[in-house]
């Protein structure tokens, strides 16, 4: 099972069964029907409100999925900060990174897979033999956890 907000054809080959929507958006039931090795997208604002999109999906979502489920958290840039090209256009600080790196400092629930971001930056040429869709200009924002304890 994969929770997918954007229309993405090529998730269907993998034989994944697609759910159309936003992981904050689930109805909270459903995520007893995630199995081992199902991928929970989670796209949000990167923006921490009270009672905001953030805090239900780190409070409610992240926090309660079963064992072995992924979870990848876009626009999370760890080891770098906001972007210029995101300033330029008046975001600033994305405290959703904040809070992601809260959560998984020293958190033995949670195995962190990779920080795309990350890998640009100091593992450029073996991220580029995987992630194809990767060039020197791209910043990618992705990371990947998994849910083991």
């Amino acid at each position: 099972m994969c929770s997918e907000p954007y229309d993405m054809p090529w998730l269907e080959t993998t034989g994944a069964s697609v759910l159309p929507s936003r992981g904050e958006d689930l109805d909270p039931s459903l995520l007893l029907e995630f199995q081992e090795d199902d991928v929970l997208f989670i796209e949000s604002p990167q923006m921490v409100r009270r009672g905001g999109k953030v805090m239900i999906e780190y409070l409610q979502i992240v926090r309660v999925v079963a064992v072995g489920i992924y979870v990848l958290i876009s626009n999370i840039l760890t080891s770098r900060r906001d972007l210029p090209e995101w300033l330029a256009i008046g975001m600033r600080f994305c405290n959703e990174q904040s809070l992601t790196e809260s959560l998984l400092l020293r958190n033995v629930a949670c195995e962190i897979l990779s920080s795309l971001n990350l890998m640009h930056h100091q593992h450029y040429g073996r991220l580029k033999r995987v992630a194809l869709f990767t060039t020197c200009n791209r910043e990618p924002g992705s990371s990947y956890m998994r849910r083991v304890a």
